[in-house]
């Protein structure tokens, strides 16, 4: 040991009545034995020599005989057996800690994961490992968090990816129906999380109403009731394209002229 614990109070109560030879002496013998970590030897003489207090061989008898007690193996100290005891104790628990946690390591390295049938490994694909395993599906698992529904962008317009759905579609007239598009989202103070896909959903629903038993033309015009007169069918009716009301321009008979 290079270092033990110095109780001042407990040295004090019982070293106080030494001279300061013997004091000295009792010093050098605790420093000896807690580095070698080994009873004093039996011979007082060798003792002395071995403190560097050769002259003062008397002192360190006394000293010795009053703190330690003879043994086959030598002059032991029952107080720092104890302290060297605890040391050794520490030592070896964290010896054992630091072999488990080595150990651990190289189990989480070298174990693989169960494959599946349909899971092969190349020869260029390295095991996974258990602690690999469980982050992935930590991962995966976690809910991909939802976006936060706003309201028409001011410059929002016929993206890449709108036109690209458009022409695999077969949808034309993107310009038209983002005109009817943005007048209803406004008007309704719609909110989406998605623009794009909420525009391609307006066009396959025909919002802007540009397709009729086949035929394709502008949006009808709303106008109030007696300003024109359906061209077809005499009626006046407040939804108009062109020149016709509605139901003409689609092709279907006009309700209020059946009746």
């Amino acid at each position: 040991m290079h270092y033990y614990t110095w109780n001042i109070g407990d040295y004090s109560s019982h070293a106080s009545h030494l001279n300061p030879i013997e004091d000295v002496a009792y010093r050098r013998l605790l420093d000896k034995y807690y580095l070698s970590e080994a009873p004093i030897c039996s011979d007082i003489a060798a003792a002395a020599r071995s403190i560097g207090m050769r002259e003062y061989q008397s002192e360190v008898e006394v000293v010795i005989r009053e703190f330690f007690t003879q043994t086959e193996s030598g002059w032991v100290n029952k107080r720092a057996e104890q302290e060297i005891a605890h040391f050794k104790g520490k030592i070896d628990q964290a010896s054992r800690a630091g072999k488990a946690s080595a150990e651990q390591r190289l189990n989480a390295r070298s174990t693989p994961v169960q494959r599946t049938s349909n899971q092969p490994i190349t020869n260029n694909q390295e095991p996974v490992t258990n602690n690999q395993h469980k982050a992935n599906t930590s991962v995966a698992s976690r809910p991909t968090p939802a976006r936060k529904k706003v309201s028409l962008p001011s410059d929002f317009a016929v993206s890449s990816r709108v036109s690209a759905w458009a022409t695999e579609k077969g949808f034309d007239r993107l310009s038209d129906h983002l005109d009817a598009f943005r007048r209803k989202a406004e008007l309704n103070a719609y909110r989406y999380a998605d623009w794009d896909l909420a525009f391609m959903e307006a066009v396959r629903e025909d919002w802007a109403k540009l397709r009729g038993n086949g035929r394709a033309g502008p949006a009808p015009v709303a106008v109030p009731d007696g300003t024109i007169k359906c061209e077809t069918c005499g009626t006046r009716t407040r939804q108009f394209t062109g020149r016709q009301c509605d139901p003409c321009w689609r092709g279907v008979v006009n309700p209020r002229v059946a009746a």
